[in-house]
């Protein structure tokens, strides 16, 4: 079994433990809607890693639409972190500028601005759209990271585990595998985005550690 497949398995595993644990806690919910979307961008990037795929495009672009929705899914379980008491309707509703941002930057990723339609393997091409996409993740990471350590200081218990774990720790692992993803090609680099799922593997591989030992969930 490859690390590509044995991540998949992880994240499907992870994701449905965590909602059986504790099926009523809103972040255990949180969590697993977020784990389905991370299943959803590592079986794209199973399918852009094949030997025969012959136009790998398409698959760049629906990679990047689905890690658009990354930055409002980390929101959203921070925030039933912080807020425990909250509800899905006050996710929603305090996140609809990050659920907006999100659409928006899938829908860049979908364009021809993002990837050019005439590009090939042979002779690839990113159009302004790509730049665009990249800075706006990056703000939107950086953002949650400074989001989450001012929060810290009125937090504690396990609340403040979950917030450091997941928050944080989501945070930065969206933002690396954005940098494995989206940097090389930016600096005329092969790409190395089929091996993104790392960060993804030491992300779940933190919250099993957190879960087993800090009792997070």
């Amino acid at each position: 079994m490859n690390v590509q497949v044995l991540t998949l398995f992880i994240s499907v595993g992870v994701g449905v433990s965590v909602l059986w644990s504790n099926p009523r806690r809103l972040i255990n919910q949180a969590f697993t809607v977020a784990s389905g979307f991370v299943t959803a961008w590592l079986c794209l990037l199973w399918v852009l890693k094949q030997p025969d795929l012959a136009q790998p495009v398409p698959w760049l672009k629906a990679i990047a639409a689905v890690g658009a929705f990354f930055p409002w899914l980390i929101w959203w379980v921070g925030q039933c972190a912080i807020r425990p008491e909250g509800s899905w309707r006050d996710c929603f509703r305090d996140g609809r500028y990050w659920m907006v941002f999100a659409i928006l930057m899938a829908g860049i990723a979908s364009s021809n601005w993002y990837i050019p339609a005439e590009s090939t393997p042979e002779h690839p091409l990113r159009g302004s759209g790509y730049l665009v996409y990249f800075v706006g993740l990056v703000v939107a990471y950086v953002t949650l990271v400074v989001r989450a350590i001012l929060e810290l200081r009125r937090l504690s218990g396990i609340h403040l585990v979950e917030v450091k774990t997941l928050l944080i720790g989501g945070a930065v692992t969206g933002c690396t595998g954005l940098a494995i993803t989206a940097v090389p090609p930016l600096l005329g680099l092969p790409s190395i985005a089929a091996y993104a799922q790392l960060a993804v593997l030491f992300f779940y591989a933190l919250t099993v550690w957190s879960i087993t030992s800090r009792r997070v969930f």
